[in-house]
Formats: C-alpha cells, sequence, structure tokens
C-alpha cells in the first residue's frame, strides 16, 4: 500500500543515516553501509568549507576516548577526541579500534585554481525519491554572487540574478548525474565554475543504482555529493546550438537618454538554451564581450546598431 511504502522508505532513510557513512572518498554521496566508523559534518553540508565553522565528530561502534584523527594521512590533533574543530583544508579521517578508520571528509578552503571559486553544495544526507533538497552555490569566503547558473550534465537549467540557491522536489532517479554551477564575475568579465558534484537518487529498490534516462525538469533537480576539486575545473562544453529568443534591455528604461548619461545594456537569452557568449557590436564592430554593456557617459559617438 501507499502508506507502507511510505513507512518503509522512511525507515530505510533512518537506517542509512544512522549506520551509513557517506563515500566521499570515491566523490559520491552514495552511503556505504559496511562501514563501521564514520564522520558527521557540521553545518551538514558537503563538500565543507573553511569559511563556516566546521565541526567533525567520529562516530561507530569502537570507543570514542581512543579515536585517532588523520589529515592528508597523517596523525592529527590530539588522541582521544572524538570532536575536531577545523582549521586548516583537507582531507579528514578518524580511526578507532574494533570499527576501523572511517571514509575521508574533505575541507575546502576555496582558494584553489581562482580566487573567485565557487563551491556546489549539497545536504551530508542520502537522498531518495519524493524528497525535497536545496542545492546552494557559494562564493568563496561568501563573496556576493549576483548571477549565476546551474547546470546538469553541462546543460544550463536555470540563470538566476541574486539568487544562489536550487530547490530540487520531488526527486527522481532520473535526476542523478553531474552538477555544476557558474557565476558571471562583472569585473573580470568572464565566467567562473565550480567543481562538478556527482547526484545519486536513491530509488525505493536498493539495487536500482541505474538511473533513468534524463527527462526534462522545469527548474528543480537529486541527491548529490561533491567531487572535490584537485585541479582547475574543466570549462563548461557547449553544444552548437541556436540561441533562444536574444533580448536586450537597457537600464534605465527610458526611450530617449541624453548626453552625459549613463547606460547599461543588458543581453539575456530564454531559460534552457544552451550557455552562450555574449558579443556586443556597435555598427558591426566587436566592441565588448559578456552579457552586460556598461557606458558610463553616453555621447554622440555611441549612436547607432
Amino acid at each position: 500500500s501507499v502508506i507502507l511504502r511510505f513507512v518503509l522508505i522512511r525507515l530505510l532513510k533512518q537506517f542509512i543515516g544512522n549506520t551509513c557513512a557517506l563515500d566521499t572518498k570515491n566523490h559520491s554521496n552514495f552511503y556505504a553501509c559496511t562501514q563501521t566508523t564514520w564522520i558527521i559534518v557540521k553545518p551538514p553540508w558537503i563538500p565543507a568549507v573553511l569559511w563556516d565553522r566546521v565541526t567533525l565528530t567520529c562516530q561507530g561502534l569502537g570507543t570514542s576516548s581512543a579515536t585517532t584523527w588523520y589529515k592528508d594521512g597523517r596523525r592529527w590533533g590530539q588522541q582521544g577526541r572524538d570532536c575536531l574543530t577545523v582549521t586548516e583544508k583537507g582531507a579528514y579521517e578518524c580511526n578507532r579500534p574494533g570499527s576501523g578508520l572511517s571514509l575521508p571528509m574533505r575541507v575546502l578552503d576555496g582558494s584553489t585554481c581562482s580566487p573567485d571559486w565557487l563551491v556546489l553544495q549539497v545536504p551530508a544526507r542520502p537522498l531518495m525519491e519524493g524528497d525535497m533538497v536545496t542545492l546552494r552555490c557559494r562564493g568563496r569566503w561568501n563573496k556576493l554572487i549576483t548571477w549565476m547558473s546551474f547546470y546538469h550534465e553541462e546543460k544550463q537549467l536555470v540563470e538566476l540574478q541574486n539568487g544562489t540557491e536550487l530547490t530540487l522536489f520531488p526527486l527522481q532517479l532520473h535526476h542523478s548525474g553531474r552538477y555544476r554551477c557558474r557565476e558571471w564575475v562583472l569585473k573580470d568579465r568572464e565566467w567562473v565554475v565550480s567543481a562538478p558534484v556527482t547526484v545519486t537518487v536513491h530509488g525505493e529498490n536498493p539495487t536500482a543504482s541505474t538511473p533513468t534516462p534524463l527527462q526534462p525538469i522545469p527548474k528543480d533537480l537529486g541527491s548529490l555529493s561533491p567531487l572535490p576539486p584537485i585541479s582547475c575545473p574543466d570549462p563548461v562544453s557547449v553544444p552548437a546550438v541556436p540561441v533562444a529568443n536574444a533580448t536586450i534591455t537597457p537600464s534605465p528604461l527610458s526611450h530617449q537618454v541624453r548626453a552625459g548619461d549613463p547606460v547599461t545594456l543588458h543581453c539575456s537569452v530564454q531559460v534552457g538554451s544552451a550557455p552562450v557568449t555574449f558579443t556586443w557590436l556597435h555598427n558591426g564592430q566587436e566592441v565588448a564581450r559578456g552579457p552586460l554593456l556598461d557606458l558610463r557617459a553616453i555621447d554622440v559617438g555611441h549612436s547607432g546598431t
């Protein structure tokens, strides 16, 4: 029955949450239920980042007073503490005699490759069909993001202005896959792309690990596991497809401008279009690149097409 199915799914989620470890070693949010020692991260987001106050707690069947921590494969901190406040980036593991070594929990500092590094975070828990979850894209050390996009399998899902979160509901198996977010950096006039995360949505049937073919989804997407960056992320590959409904919007919205007035032109495309490169032409000559064109002081020379 529907009620019985709901109860079984909730019991499975509770069991996974209490006895299984998040497999960050293999860059997946799949939970390894054979693991007897695991790490709980707070705030409960992965990948964890240094600009949060991150604490790691070692859980398992062993004795907490015998806990040993490791960072990047080397012993770290005082022995016998089951809780650790993170102050440095790295891959953290904990060990308890009798229950063994946990899978690693990575903590990022956002400095890899670029000062404008982005991190796509997801809840540190298993996600099941029917759940609701939020993905959030964060700038290094909470740098303000004003214009960004979410991607699934390198296809743009949505473009947001003054928004950095995407709510996924209800989750389905076909929401599994690789996700990224990217930000338009106005001062550098370029896109900055996050490292990818791999999404795994757990179904009612535990053997159904292969997702169904991707179906069109309007806004929301599935259960994620970060793929922490080891090197600079590859650029998003862009298929050669037509751009849908390109529109130029002036700011301020006025039909007449006077000499010396500042004017900004914003070029946008329909949500769902493939990623595009914006190039501005004045009377057939290239003058700038990027979605925004700032004309700080209008004069006669700006007239034209």
